[in-house]
């Protein structure tokens, strides 16, 4: 398996530690056997230059966490962004005291064998939850003591409502998740404008939309119909494949694959920290992380992208 080492590193409001512009969601290991493949997938992308760790899509955070914490030779900069146990509580009030949430922290600490967690993401209604019972002056004040790294919101959209995205930039929140990508293009109408002014970034979740754009994806085919199955629907085939049939120009050439344009593409906009992709196999590892080798948009792509003209030359 080849090694390319990333060269290109961004920065993340409030995160010492400049992270990989590529980044991998960690699952947690469904047995002993997974186990082993998994620490092999993770200590690859380890081994191309990545530093940026997604464990909050993980089934079972816990055990993704003690994954992580079980790496031999972890990178002394290493980001690693988890969620909060999914544990039962009494109410509102009780899961949000700073008494659980420093002993919730601290468990993610001693489960990934490091000082803290260094970004906490919550989704957007945990994030309202916390705030209507007062904890995010607590949070703030984990972070202030070194008991967290920082704190980030997960968003099922890029265009939220102004209002409620202006009341998370006054909550100090300057990191945020959504997807975003060649076929999820509402940031660049809502969070991304704002985000300059704002000195907050995005994290780029899952640029290829969900296997479409690297081959995970299985699309029906008429070959694939079982005997008594309805005919293949026409229509919500071409609204599957039409969408990726489209970007056809990006590849015509042979100057880039589909999964290199993505993670271009998804990383042009300066507010974009990182993307955020699924660890898989090994040769797609390094096919996302080897993107820079691929040839950069040309002014013809770049127009017919929307994306604003390259910069000259230094």
């Amino acid at each position: 398996m080849g090694v390319h080492e990333l060269v290109e590193f961004r920065r993340i409001p409030g995160i010492p530690a400049p992270v990989s512009v590529v980044g991998f969601s960690v699952e947690s290991p469904a047995s002993s056997g997974v186990l082993a493949i998994r620490i092999g997938l993770l200590e690859h992308a380890i081994r191309q230059g990545v530093n940026l760790l997604d464990l909050t899509r993980s089934r079972e955070p816990e055990a993704a966490e003690a994954l992580v914490g079980s790496l031999r030779s972890p990178p002394p900069n290493l980001v690693v962004l988890s969620r909060l146990s999914r544990e039962p509580f009494a109410g509102g009030s009780e899961r949000w005291s700073e008494d659980r949430l420093r002993s919730l922290l601290g468990a993610v600490a001693g489960r990934l064998r490091r000082p803290h967690l260094e970004l906490l993401v919550l989704d957007h209604s945990e994030y309202q939850e916390a705030s209507r019972a007062g904890a995010t002056s607590t949070l703030d004040k984990l972070v202030r003591e070194g008991a967290l790294g920082g704190l980030a919101v997960r968003l099922s959209y890029g265009d939220p409502d102004p209002r409620e995205l202006e009341t998370l930039l006054a909550g100090n929140v300057r990191t945020f998740l959504c997807p975003w990508g060649l076929l999820e293009r509402g940031a660049e109408h809502g969070l991304l404008p704002r985000f300059g002014s704002a000195s907050a970034c995005l994290l780029a979740v899952d640029p290829h939309a969900d296997g479409a754009l690297d081959g995970r994806r299985a699309l029906a085919s008429p070959l694939d119909r079982a005997p008594g199955e309805r005919p293949v629907d026409l229509a919500e085939l071409r609204r599957q494949l039409g969408p990726v049939l489209a970007l056809g120009f990006l590849t015509a050439e042979r100057r880039r694959t589909l999964v290199e344009a993505a993670v271009r593409f998804a990383l042009e906009p300066p507010e974009v920290s990182a993307v955020l992709c699924p660890l898989v196999d090994p040769k797609l590892t390094e096919a996302i992380c080897g993107y820079e080798r691929s040839e950069p948009f040309t002014p013809s792509e770049r127009e017919r992208l929307g994306l604003r003209p390259a910069p000259a030359p230094a």
